[in-house]
């Protein structure tokens, strides 16, 4: 566990560098401090603000064209490009939000739309977590930011992910450097065990690590690889989930735990929540909820309870009966339904502080002059040109790029242009596979064990890459090792069926192997 005191320090710092000050670290000192705030991050080019409330990230924004919500639905398969191209020309024209658009024109439905957005959020963040922002510079900028639909993601999840699988290998030897005893469970960490989602094997580490074992021992146990457990317990150590032994007290054998609620609920172990009435469309609901949460930050009073600027009082106490009865959080509290529950509190407190501005005349009058600034402005915006311009970073069409140049054999173009899709996006193994291979072939004597190396960090991240593999059994077929080859073709074989690269380039070896007997 990382000192308070050092947590507070940083969680009180305007700016500094991540190469000082780690992005896990960052992020788990201003939830200590709880700040409502954004995080500006600036490496080379590449731009990204994180914004804040109480500590954790609600939203994300930066210049990379694929992270923008329209290009992630794309990728997905969610949306069609023509769809994306509708929806982002509607957007432009009505001065609102991708987002909006897609749910006016009913391209997707709320509640995954919701969740989409939620992943797309938790991947342009996972992002700061990789090498290519370790240098960068940060500032915290304390004004509170405009966040139009918070999403919140879960932080200790976010960190333990990140940290333990996309944080540079030497942020991670730096900061375990001090666990060189025993180590022990916090008895009272900063993030409730329940907020860890665990794998069986991350979950047995953490049952391990209740008897205070020393590293020795827990890769004895575990029978793991030594980088992986340092990846987990450096991402528990940032957290707050452990500890040297020796600063963590015994825990008290008398004393009983006190049971954990289920998630969204206020109910003790044991306790059955009843099931939705079966004439409920808990789908339908839940589109409902969903479609109102994301749209409700970003509008006005009148606007939030469908309201014309002349309602009369009657029909602003009408309407936000039927908002409130809409959403009222305890008819939330159990069921299908009970995940619901912290957004319909959030509406359920939006529909009131609208009703208390549109009860107020002075409120409501500054409400109105709003409205007819942002017509105005809206009406000197508006021009004949309707073209969509944009200066964002597009990853994707570099990596394009660069793929041509790989296949006509201009090596050193296509590494700059893979580099710079790599950096765009590192999460994105495929970039890094092909990049691996662009830097070998331009210079195989000087690049052969980075581009291995590199390999190598691509199926430790993600195993079942299928490419990674192949790539590197042509480079060990490029520099005779015939036999390595033909172990990586034989797995690259069972993990890309249908492909037919493994098994021709498996001939290939057979016949080189059979070349090297005869000789």
């Amino acid at each position: 566990m990382i000192a308070p005191k050092a947590l507070e320090e940083l969680g009180r710092a305007r700016e500094g560098s991540l190469s000082e000050n780690p992005f896990p670290v960052l992020l788990q000192a201003l939830f200590f401090a709880e700040r409502t705030a954004t995080i500006e991050l600036k490496q080379r080019q590449f731009i990204k603000r994180i914004a804040l409330e109480d500590g954790v990230p609600v939203d994300c924004e930066s210049n990379l064209l694929h992270e923008t919500p329209g290009r992630f639905l794309v990728e997905k398969g969610k949306l069609d490009e023509a769809g994306y191209q509708k929806a982002l020309t509607e957007s432009v024209l009505a001065g609102e939000r991708i987002e909006q658009t897609l749910l006016r024109l009913k391209l997707v439905e709320p509640f995954e739309l919701f969740k989409l957005l939620q992943q797309n959020l938790a991947y342009k963040v996972l992002d700061c977590f990789c090498a290519t922002w370790s240098g960068a510079h940060f500032r915290v900028l304390p004004e509170p930011p405009e966040v139009k639909q918070p999403l919140r993601l879960n932080l200790a999840q976010l960190v333990f992910t990140g940290a333990s699988t996309f944080s540079p290998f030497a942020e991670v030897e730096e900061h375990t450097r001090e666990l060189c005893g025993s180590l022990a469970l916090v008895s009272e960490p900063a993030h409730a065990m329940g907020a860890l989602k665990l794998a069986s094997k991350d979950a047995r580490l953490m049952q391990e690590l209740k008897k205070r074992p020393s590293l020795e021992v827990l890769i004895a146990r575990l029978q793991c690889e030594p980088e992986d457990l340092l990846r987990k317990l450096y991402a528990l150590h940032v957290l707050g989930y452990i500890a040297l032994a020796a600063e963590v007290k015994e825990p008290d054998a008398t004393r009983q735990p006190n049971p954990s609620p289920p998630d969204g609920e206020g109910q003790g172990v044991g306790a059955v929540a009843p099931a939705a009435p079966p004439s409920l469309d808990v789908e339908k609901v839940r589109n409902d909820v969903t479609a109102a949460y994301l749209s409700h930050r970003a509008q006005d009073a009148l606007a939030l309870l469908d309201l014309s600027e002349t309602a009369t009082a009657a029909q602003v106490r009408e309407r936000f009966l039927a908002w409130s009865e809409r959403f009222a959080p305890w008819r939330f509290a159990a069921g299908e339904l009970a995940p619901l529950q912290e957004k319909a509190r959030d509406l359920f407190l939006a529909g009131a502080r609208a009703y208390a501005q549109l009860s107020d005349p002075e409120q409501r009058g500054l409400v109105l002059k709003r409205r007819a600034a942002a017509r105005e402005a809206s009406a000197r915006k508006r021009s004949t040109d309707f073209s969509i311009k944009t200066d964002m970073l597009d990853g994707p069409r570099q990596f394009e790029d660069g793929m041509k140049r790989l296949a006509s054999g201009d090596y050193r173009a296509a590494v700059d242009l893979l580099e710079f899709a790599s950096a765009c996006d590192p999460r994105k193994m495929e970039y890094r596979v092909h990049l691996a291979h662009a830097r070998f072939l331009a210079e195989p004597r000087a690049n052969e064990r980075t581009a291995l190396a590199e390999l190598d960090e691509v199926l430790r991240i993600d195993p079942g890459c299928g490419e990674a593999l192949l790539v590197s059994g042509e480079i060990h077929t490029a520099t005779g090792r015939f036999e390595k080859a033909d172990e990586c073709f034989r797995r690259a074989s069972k993990l890309l069926p249908g492909d037919r690269r493994p098994v021709e380039k498996m001939r290939q070896v057979a016949a080189e192997l059979s070349k090297a007997k005869r000789a």
